[in-house]
């Protein structure tokens, strides 16, 4: 019973990832507002110092907002975030030349399209990104303000605090003014509800395949390490089924095959 129930969370967990928010692709859409904040996929990095008497503790604040920051494989893992992290903390302390992390805080990783808001007030593009980390769940709010376009140039960012395991970081750049939302793609003769049809049956499909493909890996995973059954094809689940399945399409091919190859025949 319990391996049944282990296999069955593993296999919810699987498809919650899998139909989980869009992945997020540095643009945003609001009503008529339009954001393309793709100029700002480069890594940043903000620094601060703090003086001991016979040390320095430096702060570096990584952060890519559209992905995942550079990763050193041959670094030490508790040493660095993880490779899908895109907000990462990190502290050092310098000691006559000799340098060791004293702690990793990670904020955001595996980062779908992230909560936002516009303020006019300010014009601002506020974004909130989430993330767990140690069982934690920590969170980002960057505020980018719109600035010229003319200055065509992005300032640094300032850490502004950390508290409550929100990290709060403020920006400037050009990117975070609006434009005009881009137009949806013409159609000959608009008929209500046609596009929302041919959607919702591509989506149908698409999720279907998915499920069927975390059933077939899952269902054969369960079968190899909890049945024992470690025989292909044996371990694939419901192999009676998916045979039966397969032999009747095959007899239907087939079976159309020699009709289109006799009324060519006949015909010739």
């Amino acid at each position: 019973m319990k391996h049944h129930l282990l296999f069955l969370t593993a296999l919810v967990s699987s498809w919650s990832l899998l139909v989980s928010g869009a992945v997020w692709n540095c643009t945003l859409t609001q009503g008529d507002r339009y954001f393309n904040l793709t100029s700002l996929a480069v890594e940043q990095v903000i620094t601060s110092s703090t003086q001991h008497s016979n040390s320095i503790d430096y702060r570096r604040t990584y952060f890519n907002i559209c992905g995942p920051l550079k990763h050193n494989d041959t670094a030490p893992k508790n040493d660095q975030c993880s490779a899908t992290a895109n907000f990462c903390e990190i502290t050092t302390n310098d000691k006559d030349g000799d340098v060791r992390v004293t702690d990793v805080v990670e904020f955001a990783a595996d980062q779908h399209t992230p909560e936002f808001t516009w303020i006019d007030s300010t014009n601002t593009l506020n974004l909130t990104f989430s993330g767990r980390y140690n069982d934690t769940i920590r969170k980002v709010n960057l505020a980018i303000k719109c600035i010229d376009k003319a200055a065509d140039k992005n300032q640094e960012p300032v850490r502004n605090s950390y508290e409550s395991n929100v990290l709060s970081i403020s920006w400037q750049s050009p990117s975070a003014c609006s434009t005009s939302a881009p137009p949806n793609p013409p159609t000959d003769s608009p008929t209500p509800g046609a596009g929302s049809g041919s959607s919702f049956i591509g989506s149908l499909f698409y999720y279907s395949f998915i499920l069927f493909v975390i059933y077939m890996i899952g269902g054969s995973a369960y079968n190899y390490y909890f049945n024992r059954i470690q025989r292909f094809p044996e371990f694939i689940p419901n192999i009676t089924l998916w045979t039966l399945v397969f032999n009747n399409a095959m007899d239907i091919v087939f079976s159309l095959y020699d009709k289109i190859v006799s009324r060519s025949y006949n015909r010739i």
